[in-house]
């Protein structure tokens, strides 16, 4: 027999990185809702595994992705999108009021890259698209990220390729002090202005 050789391809976990880059990259472009084709797998046809879910109810890494989409992409303001390490670094970057600041990095070339960003806090939470998160030090200011490399297909019998899935994201996540501390003053019970004044303290 010979060999399958398909001309585009992915694994389960490109397709988990995948997730949170599409969702990013729709941050970034003022999308207001994302939906994942698709849930599960349905009437699938040949090597066509698509879900997030599987056919049996199991759960592939793509589905633990959206959750970590979901906890930390959700209520975004202030978005930037920048190319970074000369363009091979791709960073999406917002301030939410419930999280703080949220920046989604991932590396779009063949080698390992790592970046240095700006740091708004002492400390952060470097977290990977299955969830898991690793404590982030500041030095001199700056934080500093590895990214790994997209992945290289060898398939014995094919032609060795990149895939065209960048590699592994993560998300740089920075608690930031983001609790109103002004408050209204007290208003009327009843009033006649119209319009009448509002006031408010810290």
């Amino acid at each position: 027999d010979s060999p399958f050789c398909p001309g585009s391809q992915g694994t389960m976990d490109e397709q988990a990185s995948f997730v949170i880059q599409a969702n990013a990259l729709a941050i970034a472009a003022g999308v207001e809702r994302v939906f994942m084709f698709q849930l599960y797998d349905d009437h699938v046809g040949y090597r066509e595994y698509f879900g997030l879910a599987r056919n049996d109810g199991g759960n592939r890494p793509s589905f633990t992705a959206h959750q970590v989409a979901a906890t930390y992409l959700a209520d975004p303001g202030l978005v930037s999108r920048s190319l970074l390490a000369n363009g091979e670094v791709d960073s999406v970057s917002f301030l939410s009021a419930r999280l703080g600041k949220v920046t989604v990095l991932w590396n779009t070339t063949n080698a390992q890259k790592t970046v240095t960003l700006s740091a708004s806090t002492p400390t952060a939470q470097l977290i990977d698209k299955g969830g898991n998160a690793q404590l982030l030090i500041a030095q001199n200011n700056r934080f500093s990220v590895s990214l790994p490399a997209k992945a290289r297909y060898e398939i014995p019998g094919c032609t060795s390729r990149d895939s065209d899935q960048p590699g592994a994201p993560y998300i740089l996540h920075e608690r930031l002090n983001t609790e109103l501390s002004s408050r209204v003053n007290p208003l009327p019970e009843f009033t006649t202005q119209n319009p009448f004044p509002v006031s408010w303290s810290r």
